[in-house]
């Protein structure tokens, strides 16, 4: 959910057009807002008194806002004219690269910025020469998300020294992530073909010289991890830590070199800290875990597309993916393209029709090097659903009552190489999202021989959490499934024990969790919590039951 900061502030997508219908009438430009002097007010400071030595002049009000990745702020103005406006703004460092474009009353762009990192600045001489023009300051966080100060400026035309150098000094190192991303995508796969899963999503942060990234992950008794860290070449040196719940230092590699890594089989379970530390040198410095099987338990025999690490045919891939599926009643996938070459960067479009009902429509890179990203549009050209997770595989959900045209844009980062994408119906059983995501997050549980026990449904608002009871019978294990409807944009899962220690746990950024725990002699019982990260409505839970593994 969009915070406002300023009663003027109109939060939209970066899609839609600015309704003209919707701008008040102001006495000036930014709304006042009282700023807190922290960093990033010292930060605007800086580049505010560059703009006024330079001949702008500095209009008495600023603003402050907070924007999310992939949305956007809109501020309604009304633009002076007989000058020259020019607005600045400054995102805190959370913020990776910000955008900022001034559009007029109907939506079309009068500027763009084009600054890269944090910072962003327009500056627009409209012709009218008295009088205002409606306008809209378009604040949006093309990468990351976090606070935003904005100010604006006044200078006559062709006045001002320009805007050269302006922010140098000013705005955090650029510190690119693709590579680290890379190599950690290289250790996954090798980790995937010994049988390893990752627990969390990849943690990468940009770091000084002796800086670090910390992350907290729930480890099981009886099962095994690998911590790996990976770091730009400007990090000459980066160790690894990994601590017990107790908070007492259970594994560290502090060798040589910029590639460290720890294998753990916990004998007790719960929360472990991890920290990558950047020795000698500085820039981004990468964080994954992966879980396996322990010393007396088998891997499970499922792999997905990620397990690979060259094919010639990435087509094979999906029939790898809808294996699992088939027995849930899916049909084969109708595949679009099977192999389509892609470049690091490029989107490739795609057009299809579908029948009325419900399918998965998936991707598959040729590389698990790769990172695919899917994103789903309607005819109008309006987003139904995206994966934009780091992997070489993405899927996205579709649900229609009628025949429609849909569009697909696929998207490769990482290694060139080629792609398959195919769309998986649903049998008719599944009339609705939610439905298709608790298929798709069940069935490689079922494919190990679980069944399910119960499902039951919760109603959450955004933010809010809530708790069951859940029994695991001696000698049995218990996987459960919690999925959103498609207002519910992130749901999370915790399973606790009556200690409150937490046995497993789902927080990555997608609309399903699961989570799986198993009894030994005697029965469990745990406490599962589901919670609503974004959005709100009805959450779907499964619980399925298997045997204990052997």
């Amino acid at each position: 959910m969009k915070r406002l900061l300023a009663a003027s502030l109109l939060a939209l997508t970066a899609c839609e057009a600015p309704p003209v219908h919707a701008i008040p009438e102001y006495d000036g430009a930014l709304p006042a807002v009282d700023a807190p002097l922290d960093a990033l007010t010292h930060r605007l400071a800086q580049i505010r008194e560059r703009l006024r030595l330079r001949g702008y002049e500095e209009l008495p009000r600023q603003a402050r806002t907070f924007t999310l990745e992939e949305h956007a702020t809109v501020l309604p103005l009304d633009l002076p004219g007989g000058g020259c406006s020019t607005f600045v703004g400054l995102g805190s460092t959370a913020i990776r690269d910000l955008a900022l474009t001034l559009s007029d009353g109907d939506g079309n762009a009068l500027a763009t910025e084009d600054v890269p990192g944090e910072g962003g600045l327009v500056h627009v001489c409209p012709p009218n020469e008295e009088g205002s023009m409606p306008a809209y300051l378009v604040v949006e966080a093309r990468e990351g998300g976090g606070t935003v100060a904005l100010a604006e400026f006044r200078s006559a035309l062709g006045g001002g020294a320009g805007f050269d150098g302006l922010f140098d000094g000013v705005l955090a190192p650029r510190e690119p992530f693709a590579d680290v991303e890379d190599l950690l995508a290289r250790s996954r796969t090798t980790l995937r073909a010994r049988g390893f899963v990752p627990v969390l999503t990849p943690a990468i942060d940009a770091v000084g010289e002796g800086g670090s990234v910390r992350s907290t992950v729930p480890m099981l008794r009886g099962r095994c991890y690998v911590v790996v860290s990976r770091t730009a070449a400007s990090i000459h040196d980066a160790d690894l830590f990994l601590f017990d719940p107790d908070g007492v230092e259970v594994g560290r590699d502090i060798g040589q070199g910029n590639e460290p890594s720890i294998e753990h089989c916990p004998e007790t379970t719960g929360s472990f800290g991890i920290e990558a530390r950047a020795f000698q040198g500085g820039g981004a410095l990468g964080l994954m875990v992966m879980e396996g099987a322990g010393p007396d338990t088998e891997a499970p025999a499922l792999v997905s597309p990620d397990d690979f690490d060259e094919v010639e045919d990435p087509s094979v891939l999906i029939g790898t993916m809808a294996a699992v599926l088939l027995p849930l009643g899916f049909e084969p996938p109708v595949f679009v393209t099977r192999s389509a070459p892609i470049v690091p960067s490029e989107a490739r479009m795609h057009e299809i029709v579908v029948r009325p009902g419900c399918a998965l429509l998936v991707a598959t890179g040729s590389s698990g090097s790769m990172d695919v990203d899917l994103y789903l549009s309607d005819e109008q050209g309006r987003e139904l659903d995206s994966d934009t997770a780091i992997r070489a595989s993405a899927v996205v959900r579709e649900c229609h009552d009628t025949e429609a045209v849909l569009r697909v844009a696929v998207k490769a980062y990482g290694h060139e190489g080629s792609y398959a994408l195919a769309v998986l119906r649903a049998p008719s059983t599944i009339r609705g999202i939610e439905g298709l995501r608790l298929a798709e997050a069940s069935a490689p549980f079922r494919a190990r021989g679980y069944a399910p026990r119960e499902t039951f449904e919760v109603e959450l608002d955004e933010g809010a959490r809530s708790a069951r009871d859940v029994f695991v019978r001696p000698g049995r294990c218990v996987a459960l499934i919690a999925a959103g409807t498609e207002e519910m944009r992130d749901v999370d899962l915790h399973l606790l024990d009556r200690g409150g220690t937490t046995l497993a746990s789902d927080s990555a950024p997608q609309p399903f969790a699961s989570g799986s725990f198993c009894a030994g002699a005697e029965p469990l019982a745990l406490t599962l919590e589901v919670i609503a990260n974004v959005g709100s409505g009805r959450v779907s839970v499964t619980v399925l039951e298997g045997g204990a593994p052997r």
